[in-house]
């Protein structure tokens, strides 16, 4: 299984950073970059994907990503903030119906949102950060997401059809 390849060799590189921590930190500044590079937390994998919008509004952009009522349109069926709490809906009350909590990271305004889901054990997070460019001055999402091994194909799905959903409601 590659998930417990790459767990126990961190274990062993952690041992060894620590074992060498006394003498020398350069296989300490090793262990960070290969994480940094393989981007596991606890046995889950990074995803990142960016998708370009069209529309050149901050504002916009922003209200989309930053507020209850922008993740509405695209994200989830219902969401709440309410300070460092959020709470995401889907479905509907009668038939399947999925609720989940969050806690908010990071709102930068303009810039990014950061969410750690509550129902899990580890430190992965979701990132929603938005980038202007400097050619065509429209904007780009940039998403940060961690999964098991297994579900990468069907949460790269989740998000496509988040942003289909995020077109159809507002063009963007």
């Amino acid at each position: 299984n590659l998930q417990n390849f790459w767990q126990k060799k961190f274990i062993f590189r952690i041992k060894k950073c620590i074992f060498a921590e006394k003498r020398n930190s350069a296989p300490l500044k090793s262990l960070r970059k290969q994480l940094k590079k393989r981007s596991i937390i606890m046995g889950k994998s990074r995803i990142e994907i960016e998708h370009t919008l069209n529309s050149t509004s901050r504002n916009i952009i922003w209200q989309l990503i930053g507020t209850a009522a922008g993740l509405e349109k695209w994200l989830a069926d219902s969401v709440q903030i309410d300070g460092d709490k959020a709470k995401f809906g889907w479905g509907d009350d009668w038939r399947h119906h999925e609720i989940r909590c969050a806690t908010v990271i990071t709102i930068d305004k303009f810039k990014r949102i950061v969410w750690r889901w509550d129902d899990e054990d580890d430190t992965s997070y979701v990132e929603i950060r938005m980038e202007r460019s400097q050619m065509t001055q429209q904007y780009t999402l940039y998403i940060t997401d961690f999964t098991d091994e297994d579900d990468m194909e069907w949460l790269r799905d989740a998000w496509k059809h988040n942003f289909k959903r995020l077109y159809q409601s507002c063009g963007v």
